[in-house]
């Protein structure tokens, strides 16, 4: 099975000069025709439980817009979540937005192990690797969410969140910027907060290596269309140029 995997990741700039790195740990939606689509039906596998929708062509625009290295997943975080510790629950979920992923429940051990050889450990490399060759000073993850949750049925008013622990100056700093110059409703931590067992990439890779991190999450409905994805690139490339740029904390 292994052999025919493609590389769990996907690249962009990676010839760039700066010091700040784009991630999208759940831009991708690819499941292997091994894991049998992990019982799920097509209506599920494009639903947000699969993966961010509008991020993976938000994070293409940004490629050709700017010169960051961005490095994105290739798979749906069904298989496994790139945003969570080895030891979370909802590493592999067997549960998500109330909806049953038949193949992650009772999940042997030895397939735990597969997977996160094969999907969760190449990409957690890569991070490494690139923060410390390229000496990288700040980062920037971007997600979506979904405008309301099926299990909790509140509506989600924020056009975008920030997102942050430990750069709560550069989270505060971020947000001003949006409600000033776009006057957009954003999140301060929500809809979700951050902290080292659920939001992990920013505190594996920021936070506990000292470099400033916040997460931008964009409403769905935002950008499921091309217009909307060029308006919320441009959006969140002015952000990186004009709050990310050369910041002190």
């Amino acid at each position: 099975m292994s052999s025919r995997l493609k590389k769990t990741y996907i690249e962009k700039n990676t010839n760039s000069e700066t010091k700040l790195l784009i991630i999208a740990e759940h831009a991708g939606n690819l499941i292997p025709s091994e894991f049998d689509n992990l019982g799920l039906n097509d209506d599920d596998r494009r639903r947000h439980i699969s993966y961010d929708i509008g991020v993976f062509e938000i994070c293409r625009i940004l490629s050709e817009t700017t010169k960051e290295h961005i490095i994105m997943s290739r798979y749906s975080r069904l298989l496994v979540d790139l945003n969570r510790g080895i030891n979370s629950p909802d590493c592999i979920r067997h549960l998500s937005d109330g909806t049953i992923i038949p193949r992650n429940k009772s999940l042997e051990e030895k397939d735990k192990i597969f997977r996160l050889k094969q999907f969760y450990h190449p990409f957690h490399k890569r991070l490494f690797e690139i923060i410390l060759t390229k000496k990288i000073e700040i980062i920037i993850s971007i997600h979506s969410f979904t405008p309301k949750l099926f299990v909790e049925n509140v509506p989600r008013p924020w056009h975008c969140g920030i997102l942050y622990d430990c750069s709560e100056n550069l989270g505060k700093h971020c947000i001003e910027f949006l409600k000033q110059k776009y006057r957009l409703m954003v999140g301060d931590n929500e809809p979700y907060g951050v902290n080292n067992s659920s939001d992990y990439i920013i505190s594996k890779f920021g936070d506990k290596q000292s470099i400033p991190a916040i997460i931008i999450e964009i409403r769905q409905d935002l950008i499921s269309d091309f217009k909307g994805q060029k308006k919320w690139s441009n959006i969140v490339k002015n952000l990186i140029t004009s709050c990310l740029y050369n910041y002190n904390n």
